[in-house]
């Protein structure tokens, strides 16, 4: 039977056993690490993602290290990447309420896109779809229905002397009442229960406003696929980690000096001389 066929069963089992519709278009597409990869022991959140890259540069990766249950691309398509009763690395350094390592026990979608645009409504249909298949699979609240810019979490570094919310902001518009609302899905959680409890500190208020704040504040923006521009401009104010986060010294960050030169962010030592006016080009 060839893989095209298998995968189509497999899916069609899946909906089937969720209860839901039978439209999902999803094939298999299993990630090399997958059967090495332990069962979860249960699964309380779904965290949806976005790839801030193009669709083949992000399959690519996700598929490579496993980092992903399944992954929606721009047309509504479902690949599954790892088996979704498996530990996917798709959450890294993560906290919710005190629980930590999420990937322990949260299940992962990986959607093309960023985080200031828009999904197609071809991929709001099919993780609508999706979400609603493993919410019937695992009793999964839809307040714990959350993008993964709400659990990462970054360690002390130079900007910021303790533990911090803000570390990403992947996802972060499917916080927004519109995208909830066409994924089928209540209201988020109203406040961040790690900073509230003082386990972590708010190192981006705009990123906080967007998750927690007034429905208002976001509407995502829409712009051209494919299309990219710099991910910031450092200015006063504006650091090299406020634009980039925990990318800022990673060799795919590329920064751009007013007087045209380009340097990686591993290539810099002295990051108090930044210039204003560099353009900061985060990696795909």
């Amino acid at each position: 039977m060839g893989r095209g066929i298998i995968g189509r069963l497999a899916a069609l089992a899946f909906c089937m056993s969720a209860g839901t519709a039978v439209a999902l278009e999803m094939s298999s597409y299993y990630s090399p690490l997958n059967s090495s990869r332990p069962k979860r022991a249960r699964t309380s959140f779904i965290l949806l993602h976005t790839t801030e890259g193009s669709r083949k540069a992000s399959l690519n990766e996700v598929h490579r290290y496993g980092e992903a249950h399944f992954f929606v691309d721009e047309r509504g398509k479902v690949l599954r990447i790892i088996e979704r009763d498996r530990v996917a690395y798709h959450a890294g350094r993560s906290m919710w309420n005190g629980e930590t390592s999420l990937d322990l026990v949260a299940v992962g979608i990986e959607i093309v896109g960023y985080h200031d645009r828009d999904m197609t409504q071809a991929q709001y249909r099919a993780v609508r779809e999706l979400i609603e298949a493993l919410q019937k699979v695992y009793n999964v609240p839809d307040d714990r229905v959350i993008p993964h810019s709400m659990v990462a979490y970054g360690v002390p570094n130079r900007w910021h002397r303790k533990a911090h919310r803000g570390r990403k902001r992947c996802g972060m518009q499917f916080a927004s009442a519109r995208a909830r609302g066409l994924l089928g899905l209540g209201p988020g959680p109203a406040f961040d229960p790690d900073v509230k409890a003082g386990r972590l500190v708010n190192a981006d208020p705009e990123l906080a406003q967007n998750l927690f704040g007034p429905a208002t504040r976001m509407a995502p923006a829409v712009a051209a696929p494919g299309v990219r521009s710099p991910a910031g401009v450092i200015a006063p104010g504006v650091s090299a980690w406020a634009i980039a986060r925990s990318e800022y010294n990673r060799p795919g960050t590329l920064y751009v000096f007013p007087d045209g030169r380009r340097v990686r962010g591993n290539e810099i030592r002295d990051w108090n001389a930044m210039p204003s006016g560099t353009a900061v080009y985060v990696a795909n």
